[in-house]
């Protein structure tokens, strides 16, 4: 019985303390209100998380922001929770990490199956087949083919993040001053310079505010921030390779 009564009031402290990351709404004194996402494969976020919530979600409280978190993801199978219903089929049934269904404490959040997306992502290349030739005439490689598949993958979860935002921005009535991208993979050693940044945010809606390092002969895709108008803009920007199959052309 003893047993029994401590069991309960630890699943009670687990759930009271799961409390989901929203904003306040009653809260009138608020320096901003800014959605926070967190997108992409969560294979690594028990890991990251902890980096994340001190070097981010703390700073922002402390600096006197409020943030919605979204969380959209891709979920494979590492033991955890069926989250099914009759209609789902068997292929397409999700299995869900307990650390991330616990933990994550997202606001509103997607969670999809990696298999299935990445089906998705393949039959897309299919249909672009003739067109993953390379400038210099060779074909792609089955690991190029496979990068290549990946890279479909994260924009699709920005994608995602983005239409999260989009709906839960009408139906909870809420403006937001900024939106922050930061990827599940990658942990936080310094405190986040936002709010340092934040009125330069507002005076240069077109600007982007990326890490300066990792560029990869391109941009750092770790992280991001900037205001809402250019963010959509950053999390859509994979848009065009589901609308025109010729966007593949390498």
């Amino acid at each position: 019985m003893l047993l029994l009564i401590l069991a309960v009031l630890l699943l009670v402290g687990v759930i009271a303390g799961n409390v989901p990351r929203c904003i306040n709404s009653s809260n009138a004194n608020v320096k901003g209100k800014v959605a926070v996402v967190i997108s992409g494969s969560s294979r690594s976020l028990k890991f990251t998380l902890p980096s994340i919530e001190r070097h981010v979600f703390d700073v922002l409280t402390r600096n006197g922001f409020e943030f919605d978190l979204f969380w959209s993801t891709l979920l494979h199978s590492s033991g955890g929770v069926w989250v099914v219903d009759d209609k789902t089929p068997q292929s397409e049934r999700i299995e869900l990490d307990h650390f991330d269904a616990r933990f994550s404490n997202a606001c509103v959040f997607s969670l999809e199956s990696q298999d299935v997306v990445m089906r998705k992502m393949t039959d897309r290349l299919c249909e672009a087949k003739e067109s993953l030739q390379c400038s210099d005439g060779h074909f792609l490689h089955v690991k190029e083919k496979q990068q290549l598949r990946n890279y479909l993958g994260c924009f699709y979860t920005q994608q995602k993040a983005s239409e999260l935002i989009k709906y839960h921005s009408i139906n909870s009535h809420i403006n937001y001053d900024a939106i922050m991208f930061i990827r599940p993979d990658t942990a936080q050693v310094v405190d986040t310079d936002f709010p340092a940044n934040f009125e330069q945010i507002l005076k240069t809606p077109n600007a982007i505010f990326i890490p300066d390092f990792q560029d990869w002969s391109g941009l750092n895709d770790r992280a991001a921030y900037g205001s809402v108008q250019v963010m959509m803009k950053y999390l859509t920007r994979g848009e065009v390779f589901y609308n025109d199959k010729h966007s593949l052309e390498i």
